[in-house]
């Protein structure tokens, strides 16, 4: 258990559509995903201002997925899949 977690200073999980820009950019994940960047950066948006809360659209997780695994990146199923921020 790392000392953060020890002492209550865990710093909050990190949003899986903000993950995968860190990882791809909003440059290189919008055009995976066929969107512009502006669309893919309004995913970080919560549901009531028009975004998905952080979430990644489940049509372009397995898309992700592919490149992450073809391309050795630190991106797994696990950093995709979250509870939605209302």
């Amino acid at each position: 258990m790392s000392q953060d977690a020890l002492h209550g200073n865990a710093s909050p999980p990190v949003a899986p559509s903000r993950r995968v820009r860190q990882v791809l950019g909003s440059k290189r994940l919008a055009e995976l995903c066929d969107r512009t960047t502006d669309a893919v950066r309004k995913w970080d948006r919560p549901r009531s201002k028009g975004g998905t809360g952080g979430l990644v659209p489940a049509e372009f997780q397995a898309r992700i997925l592919r490149l992450a695994e073809a391309e050795n990146l630190p991106i797994s199923a696990t950093d995709l899949i979250a509870e939605p921020q209302l």
